[in-house]
């Protein structure tokens, strides 16, 4: 059986990525002890082996995001979290757009009576 088949089911909410990055964690530790039997594996990454079972059967949601981390660590593994843009934002087209379909909100030019007329009706 894949790591992939046991988490299949589990991205209910497919814009949030902590499950997704559990997953990539999960896999990797498993990936580091995968030869290895249950308590050899459970001792290796200083857990029991009940633990290393639901490592092993993939129940990601009993895992937290920091602990994955901690465990990856303590076995000599590099965990970097990068932090990228999903896609470039092109403000002139954007703009442009808005500006030829007429959406865009523009201001009447206010004559310098009219403003202080105003702010003395306001005040009297």
């Amino acid at each position: 059986m894949t790591t992939e088949s046991h988490f299949a089911g589990l991205l209910s909410d497919p814009d949030d990525p902590v499950p997704a990055l559990r997953q990539q964690l999960l896999a990797e530790l498993i990936a580091t002890v995968r030869d290895l039997n249950i308590s050899v594996a459970a001792s290796v990454l200083d857990i029991d082996p009940a633990r290393m079972s639901d490592l092993r059967a993939g129940r990601v949601e009993r895992f937290s995001v920091e602990w994955l981390t901690r465990v990856l660590v303590s076995v000599g593994r590099d965990v970097t979290i990068a932090v990228a843009p999903a896609a470039p934002i092109r403000w002139f087209h954007l703009l442009r757009e808005r500006r030829l379909s007429g959406r865009v909100l523009r201001r009447r030019p206010v004559s310098h009576r009219s403003r202080r007329a105003g702010a003395r009706a306001r005040f009297l």
